[in-house]
Formats: C-alpha cells, structure tokens, sequence
C-alpha cells in the first residue's frame, strides 16, 4: 500500500521526529477512505468468492461437524441402545440380536386372536354336528323320502331304496313321483313320494307336458313304468301303461351315437328318461276350475 510524504517531511513513529504530512495513500489524496476494493489481494488472507466457498464445502464431510446434543449421527451402539425386548423375547444390546426365552417355543405360548381359532374337539363336534351329508363331496344333494337309505349309483351316494343291504332281498323297488296338474292342465309341480328317483319339469305347458326322470338309485334303465291319472269328481285312478300315444317316452342312449350305453354301464346322470304326461294322456280329470295330478311309479333294481 504506497504511502507517499510531503516534499521535506518525514514519515515516523515512536520517538522518531518530523514534520511531514501524508499526500497520498494508492494514489488516494484528500480524506482517504479505503474497501477492499481498494486493496490487492496478497498470498495468504484471501479474499471470500462463492467458487472458493462451494470448493471448500464439497471437500468436507459430517466427519468435519461436530455432532449436536439433539440431532445425532447414526452409530450401532445408538441403534442398540433405543431397541428393547417385550414378552418373550430377549435381546443382546451388543450384537443387535432378538431371541425367544420361550422353550419351548409352541402355540400354548401365544394368545388366541378373534379369526384365527384354535382347533378343539369341542369345537369339530360342534360344527359337525351343525352339518349335513349333502355337505360331503360324493353325496347327492336330494332329500330322501320315508324309508330310504343311501344308495351308491356308480358315481355318488343317493337316497334310494336299500334293496338286499340287509340280505334276502332281489335289490328291486319301486320309486314314485306325483305330476300335479292346474286347472289349464299345466304342469304345477313335481314330487318324489318314495324310491331312488329324481323329477323336474321339462315343459310346462298343457299340451307337452314333459318332465325328466333320473333314477339316481338304479343300476339300470326302469324293469317297468305305469301311469296313474286321478279323476277327482270320482276319486279314483286310472291306469295307463306306456304306449304309442304318449308323444315322448324316451330314455337317453348315453355313450355316442351308434355306441349307447343305456343298457350296458348305466350311468344315471346321464340315461333319464322324459315323459309327456297331459292330462288326456294320464286319464287325470277334474271339475272345472280344479286342480288334479297323475301318478307315476316306476319299478327299478339297485342291484
């Protein structure tokens, strides 16, 4: 910093003696007054610039901050230190490891929740006393009438008639179904009244008039079927077997066209039989303005 005296003065301090005067400081004269503007920057108290700032931060890392009394630096042993065991469970601060004190370590040590029940005898004789044998795979949903028994018919259990279960039987029965009629003649219902036998509408109107039988406990096509048309004003039945007249009386053949099996590995399911069954083909009558209904049994052999 050039520093100039008055022409015949003396620049001193301390016990030095002049008389001279400053005429100018870096070229300033007058009431000189200096920033860092002013002033060349030297080898070692350097100037602050953003690019010097931005350099020296991006060299440091946490390791050159001091840590806080409230926002602290990761470590194992403050990890460890904030962990702790419940019931049950142990836990060793100096490797971060958590095992059971349980031993041994069964259900009988956990609490039962509220969906996930625990097995008990109590409770299987419960539910299964809540259920049915529809509810097994291989029985027929079909409630049995009075009399019958569980039949196997080639492919599940069915209610049918036992045949010679108990011995000195020929496995021949019988199974009956009622068609009731509205006053138009139209199919109303079906119902089994007794045997292996199953029954539903085919078609309801008055001149068709079909319904499909299957003989869930046969092993065969029916040995022998008759038709039973009730006249109410008398209340007698009449009896019809089978004839040409009936428009449909088919059993189905099973199997593929030119190999049935109707008669060979009769498969219930499969080989039912439909019947148109009107009222002028059954012989059933009734006043005007009543019901009536026919009969149909059906002589079959689980054996």
């Amino acid at each position: 910093m050039p520093i100039k005296a008055s022409s015949g003065g003396q620049l001193g301090g301390g016990g030095a003696s002049g008389s001279g005067a400053v005429s100018s400081v870096n070229t300033k004269t007058g009431a000189v007054v200096l920033s860092s503007t002013d002033i060349a920057e030297g080898t070692s108290n350097l100037y602050f610039t953003n690019s010097r700032w931005d350099a020296r931060l991006t060299a440091k890392s946490t390791d050159n901050l001091s840590e806080g009394s409230t926002n602290k630096y990761f470590s194992n042993s403050l990890a460890r230190n904030a962990v702790s065991a419940g019931t049950g469970l142990s836990y060793d601060i100096s490797t971060g490891t958590f095992s059971t004190n349980i031993s041994p370590s069964t259900t009988d040590n956990v609490a039962e929740g509220v969906s996930n029940l625990y097995y008990t005898n109590a409770r299987f004789d419960t539910r299964l006393g809540q259920s049915n044998l529809a509810q097994l795979s291989n029985v027929v949903d079909t409630i049995p009438a009075t009399g019958q028994a569980l039949v196997w018919n080639g492919n599940s259990w069915a209610p049918g008639t036992a045949g010679d279960i108990e011995g000195g039987g020929s496995g021949v029965f019988r199974a009956v179904v009622q068609v009731d009629y509205d006053p138009s003649g139209n199919l109303l219902s079906v119902s089994v009244l007794g045997g292996g036998i199953t029954a539903a509408i085919a078609t309801a109107t008055s001149t068709i008039a079909a319904v499909i039988f299957t003989f869930v406990g046969s092993v065969c096509a029916p040995l022998g079927v008759q038709v039973y048309g009730y006249q109410r004003v008398n209340n007698v039945y009449v009896t019809r077997a089978l004839g040409s007249d009936f428009s449909s009386r088919t059993l189905a053949g099973g199997g593929s066209s030119g190999s049935p099996d109707a008669f060979g590995p009769f498969n219930p399911s499969v080989n039912t039989m439909t019947l148109s069954l009107t009222k002028a083909l059954t012989g059933a009558t009734a006043s005007v303005g009543q019901t009536t209904h026919c009969v149909v049994q059906f002589l079959l052999s689980s054996t």
